[in-house]
Order: C-alpha cells, then structure tokens, then sequence
C-alpha cells in the first residue's frame, strides 16, 4: 500500500484545508499535549502523515519527531517543517509523549505497535489516541457537518472531501476501525491505562483516549 500512502499525501493537505472538524481536532489535541507538557519535551507523532501535528506542536515549542512509513509523506513534512524552522532532529531517547491520530487502525500488527510505544515512552509519559471505531456513511456525514457547521462550511469543505473521496473509499474496503473494546485491550496488555475517554471528530466515530504507564 505504500504507492497509496504516496498519492494519499500528496493530496492530502488539499483535501483537508477547509475540512473544519480536522483542524478542530488538531487544536484540541496540540492543546491536551501542551497543557500536560513542558516546553521542550518530546513528542513524537506516530503515522505523522502530512505532518500538520508535528507544525503545530513545534510552534508550541514542544521538540517533535515524526515517524511515518510512506516516504513521499516524509517529503512533504520536511518542506513543511523547515519553513517553520524546525532543524531536523535525529533522537535516541524515549519520549515525553506519543501521539497516534487516525493511524493505529492501519497498524498491521497493533500488540507490537503500542508495546514498542510503552518501551518508547518516559516512566511519566502519556499517549494520546484517536481512532476510527466505525465508519459513518456519507449521508450521516453530510448531514453532520451542516448541522455543525451549516451551508456555507460544508460547501467550501466539499472541493476537498471531493479530491479525498476515492482514497477514503479504499481506506475503508481495505482497513476496518478497530472496535473500542479490542483497543483498550491491547493498550492493557501492552502496560497502559487509560486516564480519560472522549468520542469526537465526524459524528463521534472516533475515540479519543489518554493512556499512561500502568505501574502495577
């Protein structure tokens, strides 16, 4: 699936731009990881994708580091990055925070994944999650965002869901949302605990979950 990923992120950045419930969940995300943080600590955003996180984050003079699979994402988070002025950071160390948003479902072996991701993380590190846990239809979206946002949001949102439709189409024929209950399974026995649980993004399909370190 990388040729996917390549195209996905190349359009990507297009297709979201006046998706407002995106860019609501990014801020509320940048700000749970601020308010929780140091300036300075380190995060490390996990499926990184377009890198619109690691911006935000840097901007916030938290020290970030991407980690995503598709090479041409990578491309276009290094433009983005160094126009911010981010140096390039090569890092050791485990990290203060990892951040894994809308990507876990595509996690081939999810166990491993979040069990490397507690071996990564400081003692008094968290994880913030969001992720699919069904797929809306398009009429329950549709409807959605003009209730929230009316008319004139979902009209400049549509050139964008627009050029991102086909992709989410195979997103959805190839991956499945993970149910929420085999997510905090996994996070338990890979040594978490969850300290807080939210539903958000489209129609409440996602779930929004805090984890720490479980020290028993």
């Amino acid at each position: 699936m990388n040729w996917f990923w390549s195209l996905y992120a190349i359009v990507y950045d297009f297709g979201v731009w006046q998706f407002t419930p995106y860019w609501d969940q990014l801020s509320e995300i940048v700000d749970l990881v601020v308010a929780r943080t140091m300036v300075g600590d380190w995060v490390c955003d996990f499926g990184c994708g377009t890198g619109n996180y690691m911006r935000l984050l840097f901007l916030r003079n938290r020290n970030v580091v991407g980690i995503d699979p598709c090479s041409a994402a990578d491309r276009v988070v290094w433009d983005k990055m160094r126009a911010a002025g981010y140096p390039r950071m090569i890092y050791c160390g485990r990290f203060d925070v990892i951040v894994a948003v809308n990507s876990l479902y595509a996690c081939d072996r999810l166990s491993e994944e979040l069990k490397s991701s507690h071996e990564e993380l400081n003692d008094d590190g968290f994880m913030v999650i969001s992720n699919p846990i069904r797929w809306p239809g398009a009429v329950e979206m549709l409807l959605w965002y003009r209730n929230r946002y009316g008319w004139g949001g979902l009209l400049r949102a549509l050139p964008g869901l627009i050029a991102l439709a086909p992709f989410n189409l195979v997103i959805r024929l190839v991956y499945r949302p993970i149910p929420e209950e085999k997510l905090v399974a996994a996070l338990r026995a890979a040594g978490f605990r969850i300290v807080n649980r939210d539903l958000g993004y489209i129609c409440d399909a996602n779930v929004i979950l805090v984890c720490e370190k479980d020290p028993t």
